[in-house]
């Protein structure tokens, strides 16, 4: 099933060089998303080697091109980025440490300016390949709100089947809450609020 998804999506790869000239899809909203976040993914699975050789060869086959920025391309990472970038992921990485996620929320400034750009630099195929795999292997998800509703859906979720409901006082088994209540984490609490917030609206 991989396999042929994998293979799928390289015809579509195919179809959209034969009209466009290019492998080298945008990572934007649009008609073509599925197919650049595909691209990126690809390039990340060679520098992991995850890729097998016939996948390699098969891509090479097209023309790809595993970093656009090795290849002359137009877009190029910001000189601020690369002089930055290794001391603000130090600085993410201690607050993932601290918070168990890398969502930075506005109250923390800078790092959460400097998060919010490199996810639109992204965007715009303005960040390296390995910028992209440090991030994501520290754990920065590029999908934005959607992705977090969900991963904070789920926290939800397993708080609830573990400690019971903190909207109505509920125990797993259904029954009232007693005893010591389990604090929320912070972060899935504050999510919560703005849910709250937002079904108000």
């Amino acid at each position: 099933l991989v396999a042929a998804k994998w293979k799928q999506m390289l015809d579509e790869l195919a179809s959209y060089l034969e009209r466009h000239g290019t492998t080298e899809v945008p990572v934007e909203p649009g008609p073509h998303a599925a197919l650049g976040e595909w691209v990126q993914q690809q390039r990340l699975k060679k520098v992991q080697r995850s890729l097998t050789e016939d996948q390699v060869r098969r891509l090479e086959k097209l023309g790809f091109v595993w970093d656009s920025h090795e290849h002359g391309g137009p877009k190029k990472t910001p000189g601020w980025v690369i002089a930055t970038f290794d001391a603000k992921l130090r600085e993410l990485a201690e607050f993932r440490e601290a918070s168990g996620h890398c969502e930075v929320p506005s109250t923390e400034g800078e790092l959460s300016s400097w998060v919010s750009k490199m996810r639109a630099l992204r965007v715009k195929g303005l960040l390296t390949v390995e910028y992209v795999l440090r991030l994501t292997e520290l754990g920065l998800m590029w999908d934005g709100k959607d992705a977090i509703w969900d991963e904070r859906f789920k926290e939800l979720c397993t708080f609830r089947a573990s400690f019971g409901s903190p909207m109505d006082g509920t125990a797993p088994d259904g029954g009232a809450l007693t005893g010591v209540h389990v604090q929320m984490p912070q972060h899935l609490s504050e999510w919560m609020v703005v849910q709250r917030q937002a079904m108000r609206e």
